[in-house]
């Protein structure tokens, strides 16, 4: 084997697998750390005990009833439709490929519900 092939090798085997950050908006009295492992469960109820393993799932961040979550990228999808097909009142409002574009967008969609809030509070005291 020649060098480059051996470098090529190396360069395969050291792949970072990417990842994706899920913001989710409940409504539970539930902490961060349940809500996941309730995601987790239902997840392995769908798609078995190997594709749960295979996500990684794991909480970033937990503030009252908002949750950044990260998960693999090829799983995607399935913690998806597991989050749109639990039990528990759960919305994904943004996902992301990194916690730095995650929080900007974040900053900027919250603050702008905020004002709408606002305002249709407003309208209804009239």
């Amino acid at each position: 084997m020649s060098r480059d092939a051996g470098e090529r090798c190396l360069q395969i085997l050291n792949k970072r697998e990417k990842r994706r950050y899920l913001t989710l908006l409940h409504e539970t009295q539930y902490d961060g750390f349940t809500i996941v492992n309730l995601i987790k469960k239902r997840n392995s109820e769908l798609f078995g005990n190997i594709a749960t393993a295979k996500s990684h799932m794991k909480l970033i961040h937990s503030d009252k009833n908002i949750l950044v979550v990260s998960c693999l990228l090829e799983c995607i999808e399935n913690i998806l439709s597991t989050i749109a097909s639990s039990n528990h009142h759960m919305v994904v409002l943004d996902i992301s490929g990194t916690l730095k574009k995650q929080r900007r967008r974040f900053n900027h969609s919250y603050k702008y519900l905020q004002n709408v809030i606002q305002e249709e509070c407003i309208d209804c005291s009239m």
